[in-house]
């Protein structure tokens, strides 16, 4: 028996560093039929070009260049829409410019999805870090992530947990149709969890794993694209509740920012006027903090990082506060987030919580 086609659908909007590795990742696929779909979302670089010079030595390469973005759509979601206009296969793969995959990624999915019964199988990629704050940063925000919505309550079959990673989401064709579409989620600034959290409402099953081994991804290469990325959409990520986010606040403050601002202030009391009590306080707080690095080596325990980067935990506690309060102020007052040269309107309404 064959195996079913797949087809890749790829929204590409000035990816000419990404958009070449990314699909010869993908030709390279083995165990399965593909047809490989970019969608050059207005591109100003190279994207386009890359694409055809691609698509000339490989039939199953095929570009769809966009002309504007249609009212009520945000960008992703609109080149996902078209993407599947063109699609032939029974199951749609929707991954994005920055990810590597390995050859046989794809044809284990698929045995995956048969395996578990899942009409929608989703890796959270493994993160390729190179920059200071991308090794600092990045576990810390997808230890938060995956702490909200762990994969083993994700993959159960209640719907109060349901999640994707946009970055690799393989669905079922006519299970799409059955939830209404890319059109369903087309005004989401986070379209892969409002649409995860459509499938698990009409009762299909989620496989939601760990991508390491199968792709991966650099989302981000400097600080200022990585606080746009992740400002944009990591208020919703959190729930879009303010009373969480306030609990958050006043936890890490107190276990990570408090204690290392507080460490700080005995040993430079204890350096310049040493006492039984400076010395007392600089010791528990030493101890304390050393205590606190180990608790979370583990976070920065991957690939992109190391452990050491644990002893920076006060400094990655501080920005992901940050960047979650500066999410919230533009999901919650402004209204409006901006990525990739666009404005789109934000709400917290629909399917997340309220406070």
């Amino acid at each position: 028996m064959f195996p079913p086609l797949v087809s890749v659908v790829i929204p590409a909007r000035n990816e000419e560093v990404n958009i070449g590795p990314c699909v010869e990742s993908l030709r390279k696929s083995s165990g399965c039929a593909i047809e490989i779909i970019v969608v050059d979302d207005e591109s100003g670089d190279r994207t386009a070009e890359i694409v055809r010079s691609i698509q000339e030595k490989d039939s199953r390469v095929r570009l769809v260049r966009l002309n504007g973005l249609e009212p009520g759509w945000v960008g992703k979601s609109h080149a996902l829409f078209r993407g599947v206009l063109e699609a032939g296969g029974e199951w749609l793969l929707f991954t994005d410019a920055d990810t590597r995959h390995r050859p046989r990624a794809l044809a284990e999915c698929l045995a995956l999805a048969g395996e578990r019964n899942a009409d929608l199988v989703s890796l959270s990629p493994e993160q390729v870090c190179g920059s200071f704050w991308e090794r600092l940063l990045q576990p810390a925000v997808f230890s938060f992530i995956e702490s909200r919505y762990p994969f083993h309550r994700v993959n159960g079959d209640g719907a109060s947990c349901a999640a994707a990673n946009g970055q690799y989401l393989l669905i079922r064709r006519s299970m799409l149709e059955d939830v209404g579409g890319i059109e369903a989620v087309r005004s989401e600034i986070v379209e892969d969890l409002a649409l995860a959290r459509l499938v698990k409402k009409k009762g299909f099953r989620i496989h939601f794993a760990p991508g390491e081994g199968r792709v991966e991804a650099r989302m981000y290469r400097s600080f200022r694209s990585l606080w746009q990325g992740w400002s944009k959409n990591l208020f919703v990520l959190s729930g879009g509740q303010m009373a969480r986010l306030v609990r958050l606040i006043g936890v890490r403050l107190l276990l990570d920012i408090a204690p290392a601002g507080a460490g700080l202030a005995a040993l430079a009391g204890a350096l310049v006027s040493p006492s039984l009590g400076t010395l007392v306080l600089a010791t528990a707080s030493v101890t304390f903090y050393g205590g606190r690095s180990f608790h979370l080596k583990d976070v920065w325990a991957r690939p992109c990082a190391g452990r050491g980067y644990a002893l920076l935990h006060p400094l990655a506690a501080v920005v992901l506060l940050s960047l979650l309060w500066y999410s919230a102020y533009l999901h919650r007052w402004v209204g409006e987030v901006r990525w990739r040269g666009r404005n789109y309107p934000c709400r917290v309404d629909g399917w997340m919580e309220r406070s």
